[in-house]
């Protein structure tokens, strides 16, 4: 923490929780990059997530990956979908 100091000291740190919901895919293939839509190359690798948001302002379609621990420490599967992805009854 002491390299980060001169930018921190004094500053409040306050808890945030995630809001939105995505669309989301869990990869299980090898290693590739891409590059996300704000120009950044995103290295995804097996495990990952690739999201999308469920709506977006221009109705544009954002695909960006989420590193798998924090895709999962993140967003829960809604009450009403199973594991497998189906709906339950």
């Amino acid at each position: 923490m002491d390299e980060y100091s001169p930018f921190l000291d004094g500053q409040r740190w306050d808890f945030y929780k995630a809001c939105g919901e995505v669309n989301a895919m869990q990869y299980a293939q090898q290693k590739f990059t891409f590059n996300a839509p704000w120009g950044e190359k995103m290295i995804v690798e097996f495990g990952d997530w690739l999201a999308c948001p469920v709506e977006t302002e221009k109705g544009e379609f954002d695909i960006y990956r989420i590193e798998k621990d924090t895709f999962n420490d993140t967003y829960d599967l809604p009450e009403n979908i199973n594991e497998d992805g189906s709906l339950k009854t």
